[in-house]
């Protein structure tokens, strides 16, 4: 709260045209050594002041008696500090276009620090220049026009423009992964038919990703929404179903920026295997003949012979 003061620049100031030949200014602490003319002060032009009324008489060179007496204030005025915030990053959304709207007043309280809100001003620009002049602020909801874009921030006080000081950021945009929709995944039981398998997920990465770059996304498999959600519990590659059908959830991310994600579903199932209850042998009279009917309930049929019918 203190600060160096010139008084002697106020001195062109009160005279305000006479000549400093005719008149003397001097300064003083206080009302009382300015009518007497004493303990003037003799740093003027280095004078360390917090906020004070700082008194001064103007007088006739020739005839003391003739003077006047009047005082000014000095102010003293917080410098602020810009405290550097982080870079601001958002997820694009489907377009992929690289242009968001950004609001920039969230940023306000990271530059701040600990100093109070309603001392200081805050406005953003497009140049270190604009920032230093506070010319041509930004709008507080603003679109990027590159991807990624510096910010410059000027941050002044209230009471007095020209103590500032300023700080730049980036903003930036991520890209958004789709996360394609997937088919189910069939595969025939063994002779447990216990309904269980082996799968390897991982056969339907490309398909999640489409056109999309596998060198700029991450794929996982989960359980259930809320851990594709929050990137919890993934699944090994090879999985094992527990029941059939059974739903397995797919998380798509954004490798430099995980909040960037996409999800998918899609089902395991494990189809019976068919078990065919029939003799081994069948015997038969020469010359007569015997209908083999296979058990009822499967989709197709197909014999040795190339027939396809049930029987």
């Amino acid at each position: 709260g203190i600060a160096a003061f010139d008084l002697n620049t106020k001195t062109s100031e009160i005279l305000n045209g006479q000549s400093n030949a005719i008149f003397e200014v001097k300064y003083y602490a206080n009302y009382a050594n300015a009518l007497n003319d004493s303990s003037s002060i003799n740093t003027s032009s280095i004078y360390n002041s917090s906020n004070q009324t700082i008194y001064y008489s103007i007088t006739n060179i020739g005839n003391p008696n003739c003077k006047s007496v009047g005082d000014f204030k000095l102010i003293v005025n917080k410098l602020p500090i810009a405290n550097t915030p982080n870079p601001f990053f958002k997820c694009d959304d489907l377009s992929n276009n690289g242009v968001e709207t950004f609001n920039l007043s969230s940023q306000n309280s990271m530059i701040l620090g600990n100093q109070t809100a309603s001392d200081f001003i805050i406005t953003y620009h497009l140049s270190q220049n604009e920032a230093n002049s506070k010319l041509n602020a930004l709008p507080l909801n603003y679109q990027n026009i590159s991807n990624p874009q510096t910010i410059y921030v000027s941050i002044a006080n209230v009471q007095n423009a020209l103590c500032f000081a300023t700080t730049s950021f980036q903003i930036g945009v991520n890209k958004m992964p789709i996360a394609n929709p997937l088919l189910d995944i069939e595969t025939c039981d063994d002779s447990t038919n216990n309904g269980v398998e082996l799968f390897d997920l991982s056969l339907n990465n490309q398909t999640v990703l489409g056109s999309q770059l596998a060198t700029e996304f991450n794929i996982s498999y989960h359980l259930n929404q809320n851990d594709a959600n929050s990137n919890s519990n993934p699944l090994p590659t090879n999985y094992q179903n527990s029941s059939s059908p059974q739903t397995i959830y797919v998380r798509i991310e954004n490798k430099t920026a995980n909040s960037c994600y996409s999800t998918t579903s899609f089902q395991l199932i494990v189809r019976s295997k068919p078990l065919l209850e029939m003799k081994d042998v069948y015997s038969i009279c020469q010359g007569s003949y015997i209908i083999v009917t296979a058990p009822s309930g499967f989709t197709t049929y197909t014999w040795s012979n190339g027939a396809t019918s049930q029987a």
